[in-house]
């Protein structure tokens, strides 16, 4: 998402923080993150803009379970996409094992698991 900075997205994200127990619960900070947006949205005045899903500029699993034309044209580098998105899948790992797999994986190896001073 791309969030402009004034007080109002501020005062979402100060919410998003205070809501850490139902991340936690939830095991999601999305779901969080949408019901504030809405919640925020209503009540404060919160400019919301919500990206199509056809956009090949942010892709993510509806794309990659519906749109095998596109996916051949991403992996062959044919497309304007800044980022794909894996918020479908079951953990790290497993995004880790699909993006190197859509030649989506573009951190260099020594750079993996490591913080800044360690590289």
């Amino acid at each position: 998402f791309d969030i402009e900075a004034n007080k109002r997205s501020q005062y979402l994200f100060t919410s998003l923080l205070y809501h850490s127990d139902l991340i936690i619960t939830w095991d999601s900070h999305q779901q969080v993150l949408i019901q504030l947006l809405a919640e925020h949205s209503s009540l404060f005045g919160l400019n919301v803009k919500i990206f199509s899903r056809d956009t090949e500029y942010f892709p993510g699993g509806w794309q990659y379970h519906s749109r095998k034309d596109f996916m051949k044209k991403l992996m062959e580098g044919e497309t304007d996409s800044y980022i794909f998105h894996m918020s479908w899948t079951e953990n790290k790992d497993n995004k880790l094992l699909f993006l190197r797999q859509l030649g989506q994986w573009f951190v260099n190896e020594q750079c993996v698991g490591k913080n800044a001073e360690e590289i």
